[in-house]
């Protein structure tokens, strides 16, 4: 079944969503996103402190090589291979600037610039429309995060007054568990008071991290798309059902309130 429009989908996501006591959130490019992307901001910072000229095309394409690879070797910044999510972080940005043919002192002091710099607020934006939907929601609903992120999250949500917003923020660091096995979803589940995981609905923008994961853990789902654009391509390579695609925070508010 295609996804129909949003306006023809009233009906059925209020039977669907009407159950629901606990609203979760992925973080990354749902809640805070990269300014310019971090590829960028990797060939910026190599420049600037350690006079390394490197293409940023190059870099962002190793770099989505090696994350994925390392993803998969060792899923959860390595939180059951024994190695630290700085040194996860490490093996990224060693194979992301392997065409530059660095000592390994330099790769050691840009690793270590690089995981340092992406803990300031400063690289990153808040969704605009994030403080006044997560206010209005939590009148209602309880709310959580879950999000695949590394030890950094935590000082970021503070940085932007959204830790307090939450219940609770569950992580690979935090509680041992990551998208997209079913017991982070069950933990959440758990966290947030529900009778069963259907009364659990999450936000993220990741068809197979966020949609896929909570459906097989019986939960509802709500993605977020970019645009329109990216909204429709989406339509166009999976079969969502019973799950509105939006493309604002704010698409929330009628949905839920």
């Amino acid at each position: 079944m295609l996804q129909r429009d949003f306006s023809d989908m009233t009906e059925d996501l209020d039977m669907s969503l009407k159950n629901v006591h606990l609203i979760t959130f992925d973080v990354h490019n749902v809640l805070l996103k990269v300014k310019n992307g971090a590829p960028y901001h990797y060939c910026k910072i190599a420049k600037e402190q350690l006079n390394i000229n490197a293409d940023e095309s190059i870099v962002k394409q190793r770099f989505v090589q090696a994350f994925r690879q390392y993803n998969n070797e060792y899923p959860g910044y390595g939180i059951r291979h024994n190695i630290s999510s700085r040194q996860w972080w490490s093996l990224i940005f060693k194979q992301s600037f392997q065409d530059y043919n660095l000592s390994h002192d330099i790769e050691t002091k840009l690793s270590r610039l690089l995981y340092d710099k992406f803990a300031e607020p400063h690289f990153w934006l808040k969704d605009p429309s994030a403080d006044d939907v997560l206010n209005k929601l939590k009148t209602t609903y309880r709310l959580g995060i879950i999000s695949n992120f590394d030890e950094r999250l935590i000082p970021l949500l503070q940085s932007f007054n959204l830790y307090n917003q939450f219940s609770f923020v569950l992580s690979p660091l935090t509680c041992g568990y990551y998208k997209p096995e079913k017991d982070i979803f069950n933990l959440a589940a758990l966290k947030g008071e529900c009778k069963t995981n259907e009364q659990m609905c999450h936000v993220g923008d990741d068809y197979e991290l966020d949609y896929l994961a909570a459906k097989n853990a019986n939960c509802k789902t709500i993605i977020l798309t970019k645009n329109e654009q990216e909204k429709n391509e989406l339509i166009k390579l999976h079969q969502i059902e019973n799950s509105p695609i939006i493309t604002s925070l704010n698409d929330l508010l009628p949905i839920f309130l």
